[in-house]
């Protein structure tokens, strides 16, 4: 998946968020969006899904010579972000089969798998709810890497995370970083987004 984005802003009422963003992401580009707390980092992210509108520009989406339509992209993100919630009520087993209807595991994966990728095989038959933050982390970020999706969002991966934790995202994001369109929101955290070879910093375009 190849995407465009083409003199990009965002405003609120009368204030630009940024605007001016021109970049081409695509599977040879993991690109990094640098910026502190609040600078627009998070709004740039919605405007990629497709969640929000851009008040200037375009963003086209494109495998091969296929133009994607913006209201068909969900259809092909996975995404992890701090804001995203989990349905907690569920067991984990029940979440995985949830996910399961909407999207397919990658190519022969199963409910189990993805449990032991986590290192939640213990916990299949426990509510979310009772989870540590860095197991629902866990959690989080392997539906987005194991999910099959062509583009790959992370807000702040690294979030709630223990230096194993950590460690096992690096090793999870190589595995799968040659065959998505990868985008990482980070507060300069070379942890975050050692993968990256492109930078979108938003404080250059205020």
């Amino acid at each position: 998946m190849t995407i465009t984005l083409d003199n990009l802003g965002r405003r609120f009422n009368k204030e630009w968020i940024f605007r001016g963003i021109s970049k081409v992401i695509d599977p040879l580009h993991p690109t990094v969006i640098f910026g502190n707390n609040g600078s627009g980092k998070s709004t740039l992210m919605k405007l990629i899904t497709s969640s929000e509108i851009p008040s200037e520009g375009s963003i086209k989406y494109q495998i091969g010579d296929n133009v994607i339509p913006e209201d068909k992209v969900f259809s092909y993100i996975g995404m992890a972000t701090p804001y995203m919630d989990l349905p907690e009520e569920f067991t984990l087993s029940e979440l995985l089969q949830f996910n399961l209807k909407f999207k397919p595991f990658n190519d022969g994966l199963g409910v189990k798998d993805i449990a032991e990728i986590a290192f939640l095989s213990d916990s299949l038959n426990k509510q979310v709810k009772v989870f540590s933050s860095g197991m629902k982390q866990r959690l989080k970020l392997a539906l987005a890497f194991y999910t099959k999706n062509a583009i790959l969002l992370l807000d702040e991966p690294t979030s709630n995370l223990d230096q194993k934790g950590i460690h096992w995202y690096q090793e999870q994001l190589v595995k799968v970083g040659t065959t998505k369109t990868i985008v990482i929101c980070s507060n300069a955290k070379e942890e975050e987004h050692f993968i990256c070879n492109q930078i979108i910093d938003i404080n250059q375009y205020k």
